[in-house]
């Protein structure tokens, strides 16, 4: 990895993400740095639950990541997150309010840009310019939530994903 992303080895073992829960085809290193990584950006990687979301981000569970060359375009990642809605995460309708779909697309629309990051070498950390999100309908309190993010671009500087929120 290059010289601008010697920080990420320098990261603690995350303390809440079992990197070998995680399905998917990267490597065991490769799972760990993610784990790593993605803790850092839910509470610094701290031990306790600190800054926004830091208790949400906890909860969310990371499925899988798989990274996947795509003719024309280079390599492609899409990882997954679950997360059931809870009492924290609703508005006064009981529903997922969208402040905090809004935290959760931002944390896991991360997830394959960093795992693209980890894969070809690069600091692939930074963040959010822009979100557009569209609301086909409302998750429940109870409601588990499957969560699927894909890289789109993965080019220069500017980097982009797209997430959707599934209920089951």
């Amino acid at each position: 990895m290059g010289k601008d992303a010697a920080w990420i080895y320098s990261l603690p073992k995350s303390a809440h993400i079992d990197p070998t829960q995680i399905q998917g085809n990267l490597s065991p290193e490769q799972k760990q740095l993610q784990a790593n990584i993605f803790t850092f950006f839910i509470d610094g990687a701290g031990a306790a639950a600190s800054g926004y979301g830091a208790s949400l981000g906890k909860r969310v569970n990371y499925v899988s990541m798989n990274i996947e060359k795509v003719e024309g375009r280079g390599f492609q990642a899409e990882g997954v997150c679950e997360v059931t809605v809870t009492e924290d995460m609703v508005n006064v309708f009981k529903v997922l309010h969208g402040g905090c779909s809004a935290y959760l697309i931002d944390l896991c629309s991360s997830a394959p840009l960093i795992s693209l990051g980890i894969y070809e070498g690069n600091d692939m950390s930074g963040v959010s310019q822009s979100m557009n999100i569209i609301y086909h309908s409302s998750a429940k309190l109870g409601s588990e939530l499957r969560i699927i993010s894909n890289s789109i671009s993965n080019q220069g500087k500017i980097r982009a994903a797209r997430c959707e929120i599934y209920v089951s």
